[in-house]
Parts: C-alpha cells; sequence; structure tokens
C-alpha cells in the first residue's frame, strides 16, 4: 500500500484497536509525519498516543505535535486555553520526552511555529527551553499535503 493511501486509512480510522493495528505495522517516519501533519487537531487526541510511543516517532515528530498543540500556550502554562484537558497532559509528555531525549533523531525538517514575539517571551521566562523547540529542526522537507 502507498504512503498516502496508509495515511488516509489511518485518519478515517475511528477505531482505537484497528488503528493501533494498522500504526503498528507502520515503518516509515515519513507515514507518521503526513498523519500527524492532517490529523484532526480539534476531535479526540488518543490517536497521537499511539504515534509518540511509535518506535519510528522522532523528535521532528514529537515537536510538530507539540507544535500543533499549542505548545506555546502550554510553556506559558496557560492551561485554560485548552478546552480538552487531556491535551495538556499530552503536551507535559512529549514535552519531557524531548527535553529528556527520549525521542531519536529523525530526518524531516520542522519548521519552528513561533513567532520571534514568543520567542523572545519564552526566553525572557528563564528556563532552558532546547534551542529546537524554540527554531525547528533542520531536515528534508516534505510536502505534508495529501
Amino acid at each position: 500500500m502507498e504512503a498516502i493511501e496508509i495515511v488516509k486509512n489511518l485518519l478515517e480510522t475511528e477505531d482505537l484497536d484497528m488503528f493501533s493495528k494498522i500504526i503498528s505495522d507502520v515503518s516509515s517516519e515519513e507515514i507518521l509525519y503526513l498523519f500527524v501533519c492532517n490529523f484532526n487537531y480539534d476531535g479526540n487526541i488518543d490517536k497521537l498516543y499511539y504515534i509518540i510511543n511509535h518506535s519510528l516517532c522522532s523528535r521532528n515528530i514529537a515537536l510538530k505535535i507539540f507544535y500543533l498543540l499549542d505548545g506555546y500556550s502550554f510553556l506559558l502554562g496557560d492551561l485554560d486555553n485548552f478546552s480538552d484537558q487531556s491535551v495538556p497532559l499530552l503536551l507535559d509528555r512529549i514535552y519531557t520526552g524531548l527535553v529528556s531525549n527520549d525521542f531519536s533523531k529523525g530526518n524531516i525538517e520542522i519548521q519552528s511555529e513561533f513567532t520571534k514575539v514568543q520567542i523572545y517571551k519564552l526566553k525572557k521566562l528563564d528556563f532552558n527551553i532546547p534551542t529546537d523547540i524554540l527554531f525547528g529542526i533542520e531536515g528534508n522537507f516534505i510536502d505534508s499535503t495529501l
């Protein structure tokens, strides 16, 4: 099955047991990345736990999820911005993994989702946010359009 077909299948699968089975057979960082970029972040985020626990979930993919789930509000401690309180729990898990280097280095470029003003504010908070969280990760550009 082609990568785009696999990603579409993952996005359309609502049953978590079926999703778990399909995702466990994924053997490409690119497929995980495409899924993350096309996932509906307004709904249930349970599928994202399968992604961050996947053996191919790189630092790059974890960082992309962190950005898309509003990691900026999380870093500021603005937890009231999250209507779904499971989001800060996932963000905490991802942030902890990023800080402690639990994720392997991947090959996909992740551009920072933070503006210069946001980066300035985060630096003023005076805690050591890893550089790649602030500025992104260099790598190969992948078109995330399905």
